[in-house]
Formats: C-alpha cells, structure tokens, sequence
C-alpha cells in the first residue's frame, strides 16, 4: 500500500536535485565517482572491464615470466 498514491518525484542526477511536482527543487550530495558510475551504467564488472587490454597485458606478460602458472592440475 502506497502512503501517497500517485505521488511523483524526478531525480535529475545530472544537476544533483530531486524536483517536487510543484517544482520545487532539492539539492543532494552524490560523490563524484558515484555519479559517474550511475549516470554511464557502470557497476564492479563494468568497470572492469573498461581496463580489459590491460589486464591481457598483465596476464600475458606473467604467463611470459612465469610459465608454470597456466598448468592446472
């Protein structure tokens, strides 16, 4: 059960305010990189995989130094 049927608010993140249905509008902190994350659809593996040549650089360049680590067992 909804205490305010109907009732609606707009999240402009962008501009950091929540915006009341008579326009109203109040200011939230939100940190820098948070918003970067939200506003560009970044989650944990989103942002990894943004580094992704990176990380086959590193892999291969230890698989190079140290070949015994790809054998499983």
């Amino acid at each position: 059960m909804l205490a305010f049927p109907g009732y609606e608010l707009t999240v402009d993140l962008p501009r950091q305010v929540i915006v009341k249905p008579q326009g109203e509008e109040i200011p939230f902190d939100v940190q820098a990189f948070r918003k970067h994350c939200l506003l560009n659809g970044f989650d944990d593996i989103g942002l990894t995989l943004l580094q992704s040549e990176k990380i086959k650089s590193f892999e291969a360049q230890r698989l190079a130094t140290k070949p015994w680590l790809a054998h499983t067992l």
